[in-house]
């Protein structure tokens, strides 16, 4: 299972927290094709159908069947850009 960092946990909780993204919202973790090399991280309002639902006290990700296997064991951090801009980075746990 994937694991966030205090930082990570509190931008998923600000950024799903809004009224207009709904009370599932969260934050989405999904290959943007299959076999990408890279994953898109975006916030969603609910999960897709066979997303595995990872909370952790009000910060829920969303992994679909492709993602989950890939940052199992890794840790989802936010860092803020030269831009001032966050950003989710997967890192190895």
């Amino acid at each position: 299972m994937i694991t966030m960092t205090p930082r990570a946990h509190r931008v998923v909780r600000q950024v799903t927290a809004h009224p207009r993204v709904g009370r599932r919202s969260g934050l989405r973790i999904a290959a943007p094709e299959p076999h990408a090399e890279t994953l898109d991280v975006r916030t969603v309002a609910a999960p897709e159908p066979g997303d595995r639902i990872v909370e952790d006290d009000g910060a829920r990700l969303y992994l679909d069947d492709e993602a989950e296997p890939r940052v199992d064991g890794h840790l989802l951090d936010a860092v803020t850009g030269e831009t001032g801009q966050i950003h989710f980075v997967v890192r190895a746990g």
